[in-house]
């Protein structure tokens, strides 16, 4: 197999535990477009934020404007042998590069909703759910809208077992992406 692999899916399902742990095995560079973001943000604004931080300071359309620079970043440096975690939002950014998905093979990492809010809610509400009066219902609004770019914009979806171990999931996904990649 000698294409990049990109993975998305939602905030917290393991995307970039998993790139990490996928990478080691099939001894590739794992990337995180958080930190591409947030050295490119670094670079041009002699600051380091993290992409929370920079989101929080600057607001979603510098944001994503900035995750979009980042996408077309890995596209100009993209060597095929790559493992790439989205962030969260990726997807169903309106700044990204229309060809982004020549990256590589899109694997969606579906995962439990309730699970992942979970997880969210006990790392801190990020600023798109901490001025909510209803976080979780907004959560799973935010959850729905983006599954159809999730969906739409994957090669391949795995469905991760959000009671397993993520060494437990990373077997089962080494597996998939040997069968179906």
């Amino acid at each position: 197999m000698s294409k990049t692999i990109v993975l998305t899916g939602m905030k917290h399902c393991g995307k970039s535990t998993q790139g990490r742990m996928l990478a080691e095995k099939l001894h590739r560079n794992f990337i995180d477009a958080d930190d591409v973001i947030e050295q490119i943000y670094a670079r041009k604004h002699n600051e380091k934020l993290s992409c929370r931080e920079i989101f929080r300071k600057h607001g979603e359309t510098f944001f994503r404007k900035l995750e979009a620079e980042a996408v077309q970043f890995m596209m100009d440096n993209n060597d095929n042998q790559q493992i790439i975690a989205f962030g969260g939002g990726a997807v169903a950014n309106p700044f990204m590069p229309e060809n982004w998905r020549s990256l590589g093979v899109v694997v969606y990492l579906a995962a439990n909703p309730l699970v992942l809010y979970q997880r969210i809610e006990g790392r801190g509400l990020p600023p798109y759910l901490a001025s909510e009066p209803e976080p979780y219902k907004k959560f799973l609004e935010i959850t729905a809208e983006r599954e159809k770019s999730f969906t739409a914009t994957a090669d391949k979806i795995f469905q991760l077992n959000m009671q397993d171990s993520a060494g437990d999931n990373n077997s089962e996904l080494m597996k998939f992406i040997a069968t179906e990649i």
